[in-house]
């Protein structure tokens, strides 16, 4: 038998041999990395925080830091490992990195095993500066901010001894924002807007034409999940991703892009986890244009279940589709739900309604209009309480004074002005002089006697003291003096001798020197006598000034009559 190459039976067989055993020895490496491998991946967070210190924290007095294990546990750093660090400058300052000693990963034509990331700024999702494998050490890195983002991530197998690292701060060429462009949310729903970042960064974006790139950090309660819509979005140049884009980002350590917008439309996102950042990036030039950017996102947490009886009936909303939301979220008026069932018109229409009206702008400028109203109205009304009370004070005030004088008139007493007492006193004297000089008596027609008294005879002197024309007796000096007092008229004769001018006792005959003077207002009504002089007020004493009068007038206290008390001519015709 021939054989080729000159190998015979027994080289067949240690080529054989010898291919075994490498296949041996590769498959028992590989074994042995994988359960290495899921030993760390299972390890707690204490644990991997240890394994990953000398990179995440390595020597900051010397601002020194080291790939995970670095001259420890033999000098290598472990395989699926994944470990973080962000370093940050001061204010006005940038970062630079620079790698000495040291440095070897595994090698891969585009790193896929082991690596090292570099960020320029200071997340997972911010530019990638460069990505590091192999035996090269990488040239000087200097961030364009002052942050910058790193991460080392290692394979199953192959590990070698890794790298060291040294960074410092250097100025920078320009001055940087005053103040971080971070947020921070929670809770079971809130909103991010363009409103938030201050008016001191984005005036610095204009004079630096430097680019706003600003962060919200959403982080809700463990084991929900963020929905996140966008009622308001709108940018100054759409379509242009490389001046202005908004980036959904999951949270954690590997911050994986879930969306980049940058057009015309964003659509709703879920996170994978309980956080999310929404990252906003516009060019300063862009900040200088008329047009603004909008920008609202409505974010909501739920809870993910398999049936929707799951959902707490007490404090929780079922969608219908799996996703548990709290209940005071239902009918507010923003789309919590994925389908929209929060808002269902007949549900809202009858369960909250009347919340929906109370919570709407428009609705609180109604109300605010209409408590002024009533409270405008209120004071009217109470002003015009206020009127009306016054007003009927002032009637009952009239209308007593009134009825005073009418009970004045019935029950005989004297009014209280005084021409009407000057009045009754002349009457009675005229009703003396009358009985005691012409004697006359002209009966009435129920049987009693009435004087005939002549109207004109009344006169007025020029000075207001009443002067009445008929014959008597001269005048004594004591009878000048009392005729000047009008309250003693009532107890003095007539003195024709002491007025102004001629006086004549014939009725059509009588002229003075003074003009003549409108006659008094008649004398009261027949009937008011005739009350007086009833039985009743007989009986109960009760007189009135025109009696007094003509008592004291007649001579000893007598009546013309002659009873005592009881004057007889008490009217006139």
């Amino acid at each position: 038998m021939l054989y080729h190459d000159g190998m015979g039976p027994g080289n067949s067989s240690v080529r054989w041999a010898l291919a075994s055993w490498v296949l041996c020895a590769y498959l028992a490496t590989a074994v042995a990395k994988d359960q290495k491998g899921m030993k760390f991946g299972d390890m707690d967070e204490e644990e991997k925080t240890r394994i990953c210190y000398n990179f995440t924290v390595g020597d900051s007095e010397r601002r020194e830091f080291y790939s995970p294990l670095f001259n420890l546990s033999g000098g290598t750093y472990p395989n699926n490992t994944e470990c973080i660090k962000r370093i940050s400058a001061p204010l006005n300052h940038m970062v630079r990195l620079e790698f000495r000693d040291q440095f070897h990963l595994e090698e891969s034509p585009s790193c896929e095993f082991d690596r090292l990331e570099v960020h320029n700024g200071g997340h997972g999702y911010s530019p990638l500066a460069g990505t590091f494998c192999g035996r090269e050490f990488p040239k000087p890195i200097q961030s364009e901010g002052r942050e910058l983002y790193l991460r080392f991530t290692s394979d199953a197998s192959i590990e070698y001894v890794g790298f060291k690292a040294v960074y410092s701060f250097i100025p920078a060429p320009r001055l940087e924002p005053p103040e971080e462009c971070k947020f921070h949310r929670g809770g079971e729903n809130g909103r991010v807007t363009y409103a938030d970042i201050s008016n001191t960064i984005i005036q610095h974006a204009n004079e630096t034409l430097t680019a706003i790139d600003c962060t919200w950090t959403i982080r809700v309660q463990n084991g929900s999940k963020i929905y996140l819509t966008f009622p308001l979005y709108e940018l100054v140049q759409p379509n242009n991703c490389q001046t202005n884009f908004l980036d959904i980002i999951s949270g954690g350590t590997k911050q994986d892009r879930l969306n980049h917008f940058c057009g015309t439309i964003a659509e709703p996102t879920t996170s994978v986890t309980n956080e999310v950042q929404i990252r906003f990036f516009a060019q300063g030039i862009l900040l200088r244009q008329s047009k603004l950017p909008k920008l609202e996102v409505l974010y909501t947490a739920f809870r993910e279940v398999n049936d929707p009886k799951d959902c707490n009936p007490m404090t929780e909303f079922s969608c219908d589709d799996g996703w548990c939301i709290s209940s005071k979220l239902t009918c507010d008026g923003d789309f919590n739900c994925k389908y929209r069932y929060d808002e269902d018109a007949s549900r809202c229409s009858q369960s909250s309604g009347i919340f929906l009206v109370l919570t709407s702008d428009h609705m609180i400028i109604i109300l605010v209009v209409f408590t002024a109203l009533v409270m405008g109205m209120c004071a009217s009304i109470t002003i015009t309480c206020y009127n009306k009370i016054q007003e009927r004070r002032e009637r009952e005030r009239e209308y007593k004074i009134r009825r005073s004088k009418e009970v004045s008139m019935e029950i005989g007493l004297a009014p209280p002005a005084a021409p009407s007492s000057e009045l009754e006193a002349a009457l009675a004297a005229e009703i003396r002089l009358r009985k005691q000089h012409q004697g006359q008596l002209v009966d009435d027609d129920d049987g009693r006697y009435l004087p005939d008294v002549d109207l004109q005879a009344f006169r007025k002197h020029p000075n207001g003291v009443l002067i009445m024309a008929g014959s008597g007796p001269v005048c004594t000096e004591g009878d000048r003096q009392s005729l000047g007092d009008r309250q003693s008229v009532k107890s003095v004769p007539l003195c024709p001798q002491h007025g102004h001018g001629v006086y004549r006792d014939n009725a059509h005959n009588r002229d003075s020197l003074t003009p003549p003077i409108p006659p008094p207002p008649p004398p009261p009504l027949q009937a008011y006598y005739r009350m007086r002089d009833s039985p009743a007020n007989e009986m109960s004493g009760r007189w009135s000034p025109l009696e007094d009068s003509t008592m004291a007038s007649s001579p000893q206290g007598q009546s013309l009559n002659g009873e005592t008390g009881r004057p007889d001519l008490v009217a006139l015709r």
